[in-house]
């Protein structure tokens, strides 16, 4: 660590979400600072570290795992590069931080762990909605018993993607379309909420664009405590921000807000025969929270609360759901 205290981060893949989300975040954080970036074009990589004040700007992997300054690689290139690259990364003495899905599908997630075993290193997947405040607070609540026996889950997460020249269409590359882009962020919250997944039902559709990759897909899991989750994600939505709901036997919670980079959240809350409460709040960055939580865990030799056991476990599922998909049985997991 070149600079004691502080943790150097560098960013592979300087597309859009390291863009607006990640690398202002690592660049403002008390402990790390923006080590290196890292694009295929080294004119690219320049403007975005120019762009972000990080210290190095490298066009090729080899010259990045060479940085003696990188202590923690935050890796946001295509999804079906993920593994490969956490496994070159790990294996060349790096913390990683990757970007949802962890990998295409659970062995890659399983070689990835490996890895992070083997040389020691601490591996995170960036699942970032878990630590929105409107979630940690259903999670709390939980927790403590407030909502009484939960039995049902239902999450919204929608947006607009027009196929215009966007790598998530291509297979190749995405490996999947919106229940791989963004179906973790909801199995990953769900299984944090009711626990261990036992079956699972899903459907995939192309209801609006004619990709290769579905642009629709709506889920059926059934924890091992008795409870449901219903989920539906899409990129053929006019919406932003996610719908989450969830019934308890003495409870009920919803939030909007909370399942995307939303401005605005919103809570309501109603517990027993008690009317419901409502809390509106604009001050939530999940994404900041996540990349502390990462930084403290290399800083202080923890654990990040999003690791390679919860990465695992939410692409199982993810797996299973194209399985279900396919054959259009409920697919029993183990």
């Amino acid at each position: 660590m070149a600079e004691p205290g502080r943790v150097g981060w560098a960013i592979l893949g300087c597309g859009r979400v390291a863009e607006r989300r990640v690398a202002p975040v690592i660049a403002a954080a008390q402990d790390a600072r923006l080590a290196a970036v890292c694009s295929r074009s080294r004119s690219h990589a320049e403007h975005f570290a120019e762009r972000h004040a990080a210290e190095k700007a490298h066009d090729s992997v080899d010259a990045l795992l060479a940085d003696e300054n990188v202590d923690i690689v935050y890796i946001a290139t295509p999804h079906a590069l993920h593994a490969e690259q956490a496994v070159r990364c790990l294996s060349a003495g790096k913390h990683v931080l990757v970007e949802k899905p962890m990998a295409t599908d659970a062995a890659g997630a399983r070689a990835m762990s490996d890895a992070a075993r083997a040389h020691n290193r601490l591996l995170g997947v960036m699942l970032q909605q878990r630590f929105h405040a409107a979630n940690m607070h259903l999670i709390r609540l939980i927790d403590e018993g407030q909502l009484g026996r939960l039995n049902m889950i239902r999450i919204h997460v929608g947006m607009w993607l027009p196929p215009d020249d966007n790598w998530r269409v291509s297979p190749d590359l995405s490996g999947g379309g919106a229940a791989m882009d963004l179906g973790p962020h909801v199995v990953d919250l769900m299984i944090e909420l009711a626990g261990k997944v036992r079956r699972v039902t899903a459907h995939t559709n192309n209801l609006r664009f004619k990709i290769p990759v579905e642009d629709f897909c709506s889920a059926r899991l059934e924890f091992e405590s008795g409870a449901v989750g219903l989920l539906d994600v899409g990129y053929c939505f006019h919406d932003y921000g996610g719908r989450l709901e969830a019934y308890g036997s003495e409870a009920t919670y919803f939030a909007n807000g909370s399942m995307q980079a939303s401005g605005l959240y919103q809570t309501w809350f109603r517990r027993g025969d008690a009317p419901f409460t409502m809390h509106e709040d604009t001050s939530n960055n999940c994404y900041a929270a996540a990349v502390e939580d990462f930084t403290d865990a290399v800083l202080h030799n923890g654990e990040p609360s999003v690791g390679a056991e919860e990465g695992i476990r939410t692409a199982r599922v993810i797996d299973a759901m194209y399985e279900s998909a396919r054959s259009g049985r409920t697919v029993e997991l183990d």
